[in-house]
């Protein structure tokens, strides 16, 4: 399910690419206030905190510490034929004067659309990968398609 990859933590490095380190830096039993490190090869860390946990609904990160200040709020639409459409809708910014003049000769908006083209991949086929329950008695389960926006 996806709410369910979503939620377990510990197993983002799983899914994530492999050039983005993550590391779990504190995991509470509600989700509220976990703290996930990542770290892009290459790049400089930065620290997602849970702020918002609505069940097959709603995952909003807070970006509290490193690189970028803001949040991301995954969200999750069950569609008819047992899919979910799922979105990351991410308002960030770069912290400190330097570091925003850095970003400025980068193209941050398009590394980070190709990063979630890749995050949004990996899960596709991490969710493929398991063997969730069927809803039709069939083995297979169709949770496992997962649509992006």
């Amino acid at each position: 399910m996806v709410w369910r990859a979503l939620t377990e933590l510990p197993a983002y490095p799983v899914w994530w690419p492999m050039h983005v380190q993550i590391r779990v830096l504190n995991l509470l039993p509600e989700l509220l206030g976990s703290q996930v490190e990542f770290r892009p090869r290459g790049g400089l860390r930065f620290v997602c905190e849970i702020a918002e946990a609505e069940p097959h609904s709603t995952l909003r990160m807070n970006y509290v510490c490193g690189l970028f200040a803001g949040r991301g709020i995954w969200t999750l639409e069950p569609l008819e034929d047992g899919a979910t459409r799922l979105a990351y809708d991410v308002d960030i910014h770069v912290r400190g004067r330097a570091l925003a003049m850095l970003a400025s000769l980068v193209d941050l908006k398009a590394h980070h659309v190709r990063l979630m083209r890749h995050i949004f991949q990996g899960l596709q086929e991490h969710l493929a990968r398991q063997p969730w329950p069927s809803l039709d008695g069939t083995g297979r389960s169709a949770f496992m398609r997962l649509i992006s926006n």
